[in-house]
């Protein structure tokens, strides 16, 4: 099978998405607070809707608060629209969301300040927070 050059800049651009995503593994368990919360027992994703907005409301923000205080993007309020964007206002909290900016080779060579942080701060902590060792960078972005 021959490979275009349209092909070949596809699969380098995934190459790209997924290496600076920390698709690997990450084996630690979630942060407890020292109370008996949703996250101990189960992934995020098996989690009741009210289970999840707790988890939120109670672990996520918190921890990506004082993470982003020390991003590219000091300053910035974190809230639940800046990861959800509308589905935070509607209700529907859809991720990936489209309000986020859609990855792809421009994005991440264009961001690398950024890029590097959230591989190396943001992917891992969600990981540990949501329970869930294979979250990557298209848990929150869409792709291209």
């Amino acid at each position: 099978m021959q490979m275009n050059w349209g092909m070949m800049k596809k699969l380098f651009t995934l190459l790209i998405v997924f290496s600076w995503c920390g698709c690997n593994p990450v084996s630690a368990s979630p942060k407890t607070s020292g109370k008996d919360s949703a996250q101990g027992s189960a992934s995020f994703h098996s989690l009741s809707m009210d289970g999840k907005i707790q988890l939120m409301q109670k672990e996520v923000t918190p921890t990506m608060r004082e993470i982003f205080a020390d991003s590219p993007n000091q300053g910035e309020k974190l809230s639940c629209r800046t990861c959800h964007g509308s589905g935070a206002k509607n209700g529907t909290f859809k991720m990936p969301s489209p309000d986020l900016p859609s990855l792809n080779d421009e994005i991440i060579q264009s961001h690398p300040l950024m890029s590097r942080f959230m591989k190396e701060k943001v992917t891992p902590a969600m990981a540990k927070l949501l329970g869930d060792p294979q979250f990557h960078c298209t848990g929150c972005h869409i792709s291209q």
